[in-house]
């Protein structure tokens, strides 16, 4: 892979704004890390399943091997659940009953501990089982998401976009169970005194008179629950205690909708920053954007309690790639310049690789470990 860099000199102001990220997701993540059972690993093994050894895998239990039991051995595997007739069993009986969703999303509600109801799966598919876990099709009316403030335009200034993302991942990060459980001891009234953005997509869902404006909001609220469900499963999981947090929000760039997906590593304020090294790692982030015209970008962002800040710039189209480089100077200035950064180090260049961003997305895109369904 060809990489640009360039790199920008400022002053010595440590971070000031960024602080939003870790601050975030330290907020939305506290309220589920309530002990749980830890996620299953992958299991291990010296051979990759290959489709038609999961086929004859199926065959040698006595399964038919049909789409639908293919990509439950699929996701079974990548996830290391115990494939067998009686798992198989149980995933058509919950799949029957959620109808369009997807093999995957009963997966890793397995995996997750979580209840296969059809509510669960729907979420869990909205943000799983679509490409490159795309806005749900039955779209709103820009005017409509505008009112519900879920809406970034990129051409703000970089504080007020930075604020604006801020406000919109509290509405769609913080659960409406946890916001419900946090009320004040004694606090009465129901749903409606609940303000929170999947709430109110819920009260459209349930009230428009509009058809599609109800298809819209009940499709979007689902994909918010199933980025609860998985953040929920992240910090239950266990894996780190600085678990990242993932967040998607639409994003108007001018004329066109895409999609804005994000991975928050949390900051500890009470951590002493005086007390570690000046390369302790401050600020981690990933960001992607897919878009009809530039295809997929993806950012890796990295700031030390130093002040330097790393951005690495992935493009899935080397046209793309270019035309990131010879905008490298102005975005470098501009990190600089949001963050207080004393030094700005930008890099370009092609990527092939795009697994997902959500907990456990890492788990599918690595090769299928063996595993033995008689055991």
């Amino acid at each position: 892979m060809h990489v640009h860099s360039t790199t920008v000199f400022g002053g010595p102001k440590l971070p000031t704004t960024a602080t939003f990220l870790q601050r975030l997701a330290a907020r939305l993540t506290q309220e589920s890390a309530a002990p749980a059972e830890a996620t299953p690993g992958m299991a291990g093994g010296p051979t990759t399943l290959t489709t038609a050894m999961l086929r004859a895998t199926l065959l040698e239990m006595g399964a038919a091997a049909d789409a639908q039991n293919l990509a439950l051995a699929e996701a079974f595997a990548h996830l290391g659940l115990p494939l067998t007739r009686e798992s198989l069993a149980q995933a058509h009986m919950a799949l029957a009953g959620a109808p369009q969703t997807s093999p995957l999303a009963y997966a890793l509600a397995r995996a997750w501990s979580l209840p296969a109801t059809p509510a669960v799966l729907r979420a869990l598919t909205a943000v799983t089982g679509g490409d490159e876990q795309a806005a749900p099709e039955q779209a709103l009316p820009s005017e409509l998401m505008s009112w519900l403030g879920l809406t970034a335009d990129a051409g703000m200034e970089p504080e007020t976009l930075a604020a604006h993302l801020f406000v919109m991942a509290q509405g769609m990060g913080q659960s409406t169970e946890h916001r419900l459980a946090s009320r004040p001891a004694g606090h009465q009234g129901a749903l409606e005194t609940v303000r929170d953005t999947r709430t109110t997509l819920l009260r459209l869902a349930q009230g428009s008179a509009d058809r599609a404006i109800r298809r819209g909001a009940d499709a979007l609220a689902a994909h918010i629950e199933g980025q609860q469900l998985v953040n929920q499963a992240a910090r239950r999981a266990g894996e780190t205690p600085d678990a990242p947090f993932y967040l998607a929000v639409p994003l108007q760039l001018g004329s066109a909708a895409a999609l804005a997906e994000m991975r928050l590593w949390p900051w500890d304020d009470e951590k002493d920053a005086d007390e570690m090294p000046p390369d302790t790692p401050f600020l981690r982030a990933t960001l992607r954007l897919a878009t009809a015209r530039l295809g997929r970008v993806q950012a890796d962002i990295a700031g030390t309690l130093a002040g330097t800040l790393t951005c690495r710039l992935g493009a899935e189209r080397p046209a793309t790639a270019r035309l990131l480089q010879r905008r490298a100077g102005t975005l470098a200035a501009a990190l600089a310049a949001l963050g207080g950064w004393r030094a700005t180090d930008v890099q370009c260049g092609t990527k092939t690789d795009w697994p997902p961003l959500w907990h456990g997305g890492h788990a599918l895109a690595g090769p299928r470990p063996c595993v033995d369904w008689r055991a």
